[in-house]
């Protein structure tokens, strides 16, 4: 094993969350399914780019008695969690997601907090992601969601 999936699955066992940057097509989404393999963990995938920051932070769902909106995630990814509390969230391709679905993001893997629901602390998260000049479009990594990880770089 090279220094860099070491790094990622010491990380992953330590409930670190990693941002791993590689080339499109070098193997960071079939090696962390391998990953998962090896640590009898299950893998969620998720792609970013295909889900509105909704998915993630939660519409307000109004509760008249209580005179609250509690904010709730929509999709697929809360359901899965919860029946998998010790996956790995696999967020795949996360260059391509915008800006406001990456804010969104913000509380998720670093907080364990989706909308309003939190997250069972054994979850981890690896965030893949192509560099901008091999991904042929897509954003930057805000700042404020740059700066909550461990960065490492994917060797081919």
């Amino acid at each position: 094993m090279s220094m860099d999936r070491d790094v990622i699955a010491i990380a992953a066992q330590a409930g670190l969350s990693v941002f791993v940057t590689g080339p499109p097509g070098s193997g960071k989404t079939a090696w962390t399914h391998s990953l998962g393999a090896a640590l009898s963990r299950h893998v969620v995938t998720h792609i970013c780019a295909l889900h509105p920051p909704e998915d993630y932070a939660g519409i307000p769902a109004p509760d008249h008695v209580a005179r609250h909106a509690p904010l709730l995630p929509v999709g697929n990814l809360k359901p899965e969690l919860e029946a998998h509390p010790d996956s790995i969230a696999l967020f795949d391709d996360i260059s391509w997601a915008t800006p406001a679905t990456q804010a969104a993001l913000l509380r998720l893997p670093f907080e364990r907090v989706m909308g309003e629901w939190v997250m069972p602390n054994a979850c981890t998260f690896i965030l893949c992601k192509n560099s901008i000049e091999s991904a042929g479009g897509g954003y930057d990594i805000i700042p404020p969601l740059a700066n909550r990880a461990l960065h490492v770089t994917w060797d081919t």
